[in-house]
């Protein structure tokens, strides 16, 4: 799931700062799944602050600057605009309206959700300076076909893991056969009786593989050359958020 803080407005009415910055409504998921045969999909929003808020939405396909009004995706999303009182909650119903998706395989987009908050007239009328932010939260969308070969559980056993030195130190190649999209939590890299960590992801680089794709992760902290029969100790993140905790004897240990 991403927050950013997306838009800043700013009321210069004294010398003392006031900053809003609390983001109020939280997704019920960190991903949603849209299962063709389902028809729709269905995610709940809820408020948990102290005042209501006003929340567009809107899904894209990647573009992560894209606006409400220019993405193009194969879907509608009803309420685009939606109130939420505090300690209330909003369904946000998700369904498909046009074609051209693959059948073999997933079909990844995102849904944002903008919140935005009422002016504090109290604080603007007492002569406060206020710094209010909006908030976006996104988190991805899993188109998922009918009929697909096998199950999530079955990709997560076919995922191939290999390690190799890169030009800037040791690399993990992780290959993915199968139709959906896999994303790791996190990856360890220990010897191979079990430990130590001799390496792990650290915590900025891309970490989904796509369908019948393959992703190259750098390891952080691994400096020697490897011994044979490295394990690799890692979490794949499951339809619900959760983790799918696997290990894997690395193809391509013991060799510098």
């Amino acid at each position: 799931m991403l927050r950013t803080l997306f838009t800043v407005s700013a009321f210069s009415l004294a010398l003392t700062w006031t900053v809003a910055a609390d983001a109020g409504v939280i997704i019920n998921a960190t991903r949603i799944i849209y299962n063709e045969n389902s028809g729709e999909a269905i995610t709940q929003l809820r408020n948990q602050g102290t005042s209501p808020v006003l929340i567009q939405s809107w899904i894209d396909n990647g573009d992560v600057k894209s606006k409400p009004d220019t993405v193009k995706v194969p879907f509608t999303l009803t309420p685009p605009v939606a109130r939420i009182d505090p300690g209330k909650g909003q369904a946000l119903r998700i369904a498909r309206t046009g074609g051209g998706l693959p059948s073999n395989r997933e079909s990844l987009f995102w849904l944002n959700v903008l919140e935005i908050p009422p002016k504090a007239s109290q604080k603007i009328a007492a002569g406060d300076n206020l710094m209010q932010f909006s908030f976006r939260t996104r988190i991805k969308l899993f188109y998922r076909p009918d009929n697909l070969p096998m199950t999530p559980a079955q990709a997560y056993e076919k995922l191939d893991l290999s390690l190799r030195k890169g030009v800037a130190g040791y690399e993990i190649v992780a290959k993915n056969p199968s139709p959906y999209y896999l994303t790791f939590r996190q990856i360890e890299i220990r010897s191979a009786k079990g430990a130590p960590v001799l390496g792990d992801l650290g915590k900025t680089q891309e970490r989904m593989v796509a369908p019948f794709g393959e992703l190259v992760m750098k390891i952080q902290g691994m400096k020697s050359a490897p011994s044979a029969g490295l394990k690799a100790f890692y979490s794949l993140i499951d339809d619900f958020g959760g983790d799918n905790k696997n290990e894997r004897t690395l193809a391509g240990s013991g060799k510098s």
